[in-house]
């Protein structure tokens, strides 16, 4: 987060608020009228009965003489320790506003916030988390309430772990919207629109599709210049969009319609018009079209049927926001799909501009693009790099191109700049960067030609070599809803698929009569991409088999969702359906996983409708006797897929004899802050299966940190939350698996979903559209570089004191076998000696060949041909001490 200065204005409590002010009272923290610790307006809540946690309460005068309030945590067994204002906040459904505050934290890394509305607990638009610091921090968090708040609404401020949290000048006001950070730029031309003429392969990209589906069309255009190639295939499996859940989805890309990368900035009550030309071939008349403004700042679309002659097609719209998208090309339907099967619609002369009339097409005088990569395989060491940059010149000329590398920590690492000479059209020129081997960066272009300043960027991945192995630690909850996503997963290591299509109301829609043929396909797609499949049966009943009451019966989602989550009539039921699952795939589905977050989530057995812990045992019991016979050598993973702290889950189980009823557990996270929390937790849940009599290996079925440096989205989102930088995500991510891996944990299945261009949130993980890099891909393909397919866990330091950690694993035979050991700290930094016989790499798997090497947030791998972890522990420690930190 960015950090602000605050104004501190401290409001009293009995204040009343119009419509228009939010509302939160006493964010200073001043007075404390009954002297219970909690300042005036603010209450506690617990979430649980008060034996399960110590709470204490304190205000606290800082040296500028404002007050802060101290809440600390000093023992947690379930619920929250929160401060919250229940009734004082008031929000307008669609407005903007902005929370500020400063906090500090002492054995706490993040601090979560929200905004409630406690009339049927729905999300009012504010909820995330803080990462903290033991230093004070200054922080802004800007949010677009999702519906109407006032009485019944709860501001909240919580933790759930021992710590103690430091709060102080907490505001909430008004917010203009924020500006989303991939606006088309203008370039001071009268075109909107980079590259309409499509000269060059940049600008566009197909609507809701992985890659680029369209083509340059080298002298189709008006008067022989280029123009874009949209061909429609619509049984194209590469063009096919996948899901498993909920309803299966099989479907063509029936509409692949080009839309501009980027936004288009508008002015609010002006008024836009956009124009495009459009023809097809031969024999492919009447085939359609469209051409449209497409929201969420404009929006205005108009239809036509193309012919084989070129048509200007023009649309206009008043500007009512910020920005809008631009949309063109064809517009078939699922029954065009034999008619107009391998048609291609030309594209050309795409002009946006501030006007009620159309004018004549005015391509820009400079255009620029420069492709996206990701190389596998990188060896160490510096190597010239060839870089291919496209432009487009309106007029023949001279220009000066410049190239700049900046790593993954955003440091510039290379340049190159050259004297050019472009001719009119499209132009290619190959120049090269030094780049100092595997890493994240993105690649800088900037060109001048006259007045003319163009620049773009593109993300590049050099993954480090690897191993290839047909197993490896790393999957994903869903299967890429496109082929070409799932083969880019591959190249960094993520291996299996989290299969939930085998739903018993999908399966066995009347008793004893089973259907396979949907399933069939949605397991068999991943298969046969080369990844290995954990199936999953997600609901314990069919709507048939079901105890739900009748008045629980629902359509739509995920109303609809309920009565499946029941427990089912009879368990022989349940058996059957189980026994012909695994007998269908068992030669080619070896894991399966009995349901999806029972109790705590209303997927399966809620607790809201009266189940507890232990009504999953019986069930469990009957799926691994099912599982069982059907295909003995299965393995059947048991638990409540919830995260490693509910203790109040797991114990019941494993006092049951739960464990004797599976071969692994599941377990899910989405930590939304720093990951060192999760030791104790994994940690204790080990001794829970010791004291239970055997201990069974953990996979982590779901588990994610989101981030997006950047951003299209143009609102806030409740889920997922996104964390400050790809930096940090990249950072934590390391640092949970590598915690995982040394904690019982052998998989780790990230959750994934599609999102369309333009509108990505971070939910691809690793790729943003098109399959352009995020820094945790390369960080991803790391770990399986320093640890192995299957990494093997030796031992582990770690030294509270300093937030600072130390894991230690057997080295793959690609490293020379030995030992690696990854390290890092939770806040500050210090210098680490280099050890004689040792290499250390940085967090990206790049050998640091010189230089200091420095323990921080980022893992660093020291690799030793020698079973020499403990010197390693000893110069980490020796390097703590010199700092202070110990």
């Amino acid at each position: 987060m960015n950090a602000l200065l605050l104004l501190l204005c401290a409001l009293p409590v009995s204040l009343v608020f119009s419509q228009d002010a939010p509302g939160l009272v006493n964010g200073a923290f001043v007075g404390d009228a009954d002297g219970n610790g909690i300042a005036d307006g603010w209450s506690y809540s617990a979430g649980a009965s008060n034996d399960k946690l110590d709470v204490t309460f304190g205000l606290e005068q800082l040296p500028d003489g404002t007050m802060a309030q101290r809440m600390s945590c000093t023992r947690y067994e379930g619920g929250h320790a929160m401060l919250c204002q229940v009734g004082t906040v008031s929000v307008k459904a669609g407005r903007w506003y902005e929370v500020r505050l400063r906090a500090r934290g002492q054995d706490l890394r993040s601090v979560n916030i929200g905004l409630h509305d406690t009339n049927g607990w729905q999300q009012l638009g504010l909820w995330t988390s803080i990462t903290l610091t033991r230093q004070w921090k200054d922080y802004s968090l800007r949010f677009q309430a999702s519906r109407d708040g006032h009485e019944t609404s709860r501001f909240q401020i919580w933790f759930t772990r021992p710590g103690t949290l430091w709060l102080a000048n907490v505001s909430l006001e008004p917010s203009e919207p924020p500006v989303p950070g991939n606006i088309i730029p203008t370039s001071g031309s009268r075109n909107l629109l980079p590259n309409g003429g499509f000269e060059i392969p940049g600008g566009w990209g197909m609507q809701n599709a992985w890659t680029y589906n369209w083509q340059v069309a080298e002298g189709k255009g008006i008067g022989g210049t280029n123009c874009a190639a949209v061909a429609w295939e619509p049984d194209d499996p590469e063009l096919g969009y996948y899901f498993d859940y909920f309803e299966m989805v099989r479907r063509p890309l029936t509409r692949p319609w080009l839309q501009a990368l980027g936004q288009l900035k508008l002015e609010p009550g002006e008024t836009y018009s956009l124009s495009a030309s459009m023809r097809v071939d031969p024999g492919f008349e009447g085939a359609p079209a469209m051409l449209g403004f497409v929201g969420p700042g404009a929006r205005a679309e108009k239809t036509i049927s193309l012919s084989t002659e070129w048509q200007r097609v023009t649309v206009t719209a008043k500007a009512t926001g910020q920005t809008t998208l631009v949309q063109v090309g064809p517009a078939f339907e699922e029954t065009d799909r034999e008619r107009f099967n391998h048609c291609i619609v030309y594209i050309d002369n795409v002009q946006a501009e501030k006007a009620t009339e159309p004018s004549d097409f005015e391509p820009r005088a400079l255009d620029i693009f420069l492709p996206h990569r990701c190389e596998t395989a990188v060896t160490d060491g510096h190597r010239n790099w060839p870089v291919t940059v496209h432009l487009f010149a309106q007029e023949a000329g001279e220009a000066e191109l410049s190239l700049a590398a900046t790593d993954f920590s955003d440091t510039t690492v290379a340049t190159e700049t050259r004297a050019v000479s472009l001719k009119q059209g499209a132009n290619t020129v190959d120049l090269a960067l030094n780049l100092p081997g595997p890493g994240f960066y993105r690649i800088n272009a900037k060109a001048k030609a006259g007045t003319q300043d163009v620049d773009t960027s593109a993300r590049w991945a050099l993954y480090p070599a690897f191993e290839p192995a047909d197993d490896t630690a790393f999957g994903i909850n869903h299967a890429y809803a496109y082929n070409g996503f799932v083969r880019l997963a591959r190249e960094i290591g993520i291996q299996w698929v989290r299969d939930w299509s085998l739903k018993w109301e999908h399966v066995e829609t009347r008793k004893g009569e089973f259907s396979f043929g949907e399933t069939d396909f949605q397991i068999n797609r991943p298969l046969a991409l080369g990844m290995k499949v954990l199936c999953m049966f997600p609901f314990p009943s069919a709507e048939w088999s079901s105890t739900a009451p009748e008045e629980l019966r629902k359509t739509g989602y995920p109303g609809n969702r309920i009565r499946q989550a029941f427990a089912p009539a009879d368990n022989a039921d349940l058996e059957r359906y189980m026994e012909a699952c695994v007998d269908r795939y068992k030669d080619r589905i070896r894991v399966w996983e009995v349901f999806n977050e029972s109790i705590f989530t209303n997927y399966s057995l809620p607790k809201d409708h009266g189940y507890k812990p232990e009504d999953y045992v019986p069930l469990l019991k009957s799926a691994y006797a099912a599982c069982k016979r059907a295909d003995p050598n299965c393995q059947v993973m048991g638990g409540y897929s919830a995260p490693p702290d509910r203790v109040e889950l797991y114990g019941p189980m494993f006092e049951q004899g739960g464990l004797e009823a599976c071969d692994l557990v599941s377990i899910h996270t989405y930590p939304g802050g720093p990951p060192e929390s999760m030791e104790g937790d994994l940690e204790r849940l080990n001794r829970m299966m010791d004291d239970a009599g055997t201990r069974k290996d953990m996979w982590m079925t779901e588990f994610a940190y989101y981030a997006d440096d950047d951003c299209d989205v143009t609102s806030s989102a409740a889920w997922p939350r996104r964390l400050e930088s790809e930096w940090i995500q990249a950072c934590y991510n390391t640092r949970a698996c590598v915690i995982m891996l040394g904690n019982g944990v052998r998989k780790v299945f990230y959750h994934i979903w599609p999102t369309r261009m333009n509108q990505d949130i971070g939910s691809r993980i690793f790729f943003e559209y098109a399959g352009a890099p995020r820094k945790i891909a390369v960080t991803q393909a790391a770990m399986l570089a320093m640890l192995g397919a299957e990494p093997r866990f030796l031992g582990k330091r770690t030294w509270p004191d300093a937030e600072a950690f130390a894991y230690t694993f057997a080295a793959p035979e690609r490293l020379g076998g030995g030992t690696v050991t990854v390290c890092w700290t939770g806040y500050d930094s210090a210098p680490l000696q280099r050890l004689p016989g040792l290499r250390y790499y940085d967090t990206c798997g790049r050998l640091i060949s010189d230089g200091p090497v420095t323990l921080s947030e980022a893992p660093v791998y020291a690799v030793s041909a020698d079973d020499n972890q403990d010197a390693v522990f000893a110069s980490i420690e020796q390097a703590l001490k010199d700092e202070g930190l110990l």
